[in-house]
């Protein structure tokens, strides 16, 4: 079961992170990641070690997050990226106040708290299959209802912007997706790798894909070979940690990609 847990974790990353990479907003799976942190702290406060509660703080701190970032948008003249850059460093160092304050209260349960800011260390993993499962299949109904508008915001945002409400309904979809699909593997990868698991298969694929629906077969299939390789060598080597483990085998076909 944690193979298949892992392995549609492998498949959702990396089916998002190919429409992410294609529409240059990388940035956001680090974003909303590390933004995230001060939602999962507040919530192990004051709920202790319940994990339903710092997964829902989690989500609740990244849609916070979004929707300070559309505001300054509209209000600011500033960058997509300097925004991103300034909100989830204030939320990231709000997080890490909290965990400074769990930590210091002491407790049985910090070990939990910290799964969500490196990745769970053995092969006795603890991933929501079942809400993985609804979020892969939703995320994938969404590509394939919304493929032609997605595919055009990813080459040319200009004329996806003159879509009507589809389109716009199509980009908060996608968006309110990558949150959950952050949210729920948070616990397995952490907040710090997070990113590499949305990204890396997605440059992978870039390199060998020669059209969208390629590209995004492709990434996610990378994401999954890579998370079934991760818990492969962390079974083997049980000292291993699991998140920097997956983030290692992700980043490196992606390196090699990139060079050659």
């Amino acid at each position: 079961m944690v193979f298949l847990g892992l392995s549609l974790i492998g498949l959702l990353c990396g089916s998002l992170g190919s429409v992410l990479v294609l529409k240059k907003q990388s940035l956001i799976g680090d974003g909303v990641s590390h933004s995230s942190l001060a939602g999962v702290t507040a919530a192990f406060l004051f709920f202790n070690s319940s994990q339903t509660a710092m997964l829902l703080g989690a989500f609740a701190a990244a849609m916070v997050a979004f929707f300070i970032i559309n505001l300054a948008k509209k209000v600011t003249t500033f960058s997509f990226e300097t925004i991103m850059a300034v909100v989830m460093s204030g939320m990231f160092g709000l997080g890490l106040c909290f965990m400074a304050a769990a930590q210091n209260a002491g407790g049985e349960h910090l070990q939990k708290l910290e799964e969500f800011v490196v990745g769970q260390e053995n092969a006795t993993l603890d991933v929501p299959i079942i809400p993985i499962a609804v979020c892969t299949c939703a995320v994938a109904l969404l590509i394939l209802l919304c493929f032609d508008y997605i595919k055009i915001s990813a080459f040319d945002a200009y004329s996806a912007g003159l879509a009507k409400g589809g389109g716009a309904f199509a980009d908060f979809a996608l968006f309110v997706l990558t949150i959950a699909a952050i949210t729920l593997c948070l616990q397995t990868v952490g907040v710090v790798l997070m990113s590499a698991l949305l990204i890396a298969p997605a440059v992978t694929a870039r390199r060998f894909a020669k059209g969208f629906g390629q590209m995004v077969v492709l990434s996610a299939c990378v994401g999954a070979v890579t998370t079934a390789a991760a818990y492969g060598m962390v079974c083997l080597l049980p000292f291993l940690p699991a998140g920097p483990v997956i983030a290692l085998l992700a980043c490196v076909p992606a390196l090699l990609a990139v060079i050659k």
